[in-house]
């Protein structure tokens, strides 16, 4: 890895920021001066900025409960991103607190619509952000659904096949519907598009009036998350992903 991409991403400073350090000969590798940005680094060097070591920092995973309001981004000029959340009084119990550089480069693992509530995954391992979101990976997608109109057996047989929708030019992955009561479902999807959810019961005559996401592949959300709150995955939620 670069040296300014090692720094900056395993400190507060910004690419910028690093740059000017290592030109002003303040970085060392091996307790050498550097002052070449593109050199390479790897686990078994030792790199430090004013005599201070720059260790490399474990990828945060973490579980939100994500309440209505808040939008999946890390800005937004409209509405309260959900990253703002990942603060000490909204952890689950004594969480530690990541810093807020690093929440703020957080990416989302599967976005939800700011008027959707439930699980969100939050990390900074692209790798593994990749293999929750990438079709490819046929990851699933629980949602509890409450639906304006009683659903048919003919709508959740074509839910089950897969729908057209408008203006895509494939139809939906085939998705699993179980029925809680004749306006509540259980929607099991494994694909991510946009408003995939509501457009899927738009197309079949219906309305959703409620949508809540529950589970990402094996990972459920933590019934102990109150809305708005979070925690650090477990090691075994990790390794679910792959």
């Amino acid at each position: 890895m670069r040296l300014d991409k090692f720094i900056a991403n395993n400190s507060s400073y910004s690419r910028t920021e690093v740059k000017r350090l290592i030109k002003n000969k303040t970085v060392c590798v091996d307790k050498k001066i550097t002052t070449d940005a593109g050199f390479t680094v790897t686990s078994q060097n030792t790199i430090r900025i004013d005599g201070e070591i720059i260790e490399a920092i474990k990828p945060l995973y973490i579980m939100l409960n994500k309440p209505t309001g808040y939008v999946c981004a890390n800005k937004d000029n409209i509405h309260s991103p959900v990253v703002d959340l990942i603060t000490e009084q909204h952890a689950l119990q004594s969480d530690q607190t990541p810093p807020k550089y690093r929440a703020q480069s957080l990416q989302i693992a599967g976005r939800l619509d700011v008027d959707t509530t439930g699980l969100v995954l939050l990390t900074d391992n692209g790798d593994w952000n990749h293999r929750v979101t990438s079709p490819k990976k046929a990851c699933f997608k629980r949602y509890r659904v409450n639906l304006e109109k009683p659903l048919d057996d003919t709508a959740i047989k074509l839910l089950c096949e897969g729908v057209m929708l408008h203006g895509e030019k494939a139809a939906t992955l085939p998705a699993t519907v179980e029925l809680i009561s004749n306006t509540e479902v259980l929607l099991s999807i494994q694909e991510g598009r946009f408003h995939q959810v509501k457009r899927m019961f738009v197309k079949v005559g219906n309305c959703v009036v409620k949508l809540h996401r529950e589970a990402i592949g094996t990972i459920e959300l933590d019934t102990n998350l109150k809305p708005g709150q979070w925690r650090h995955l477990t090691n075994e939620e990790i390794e679910a992903i792959n």
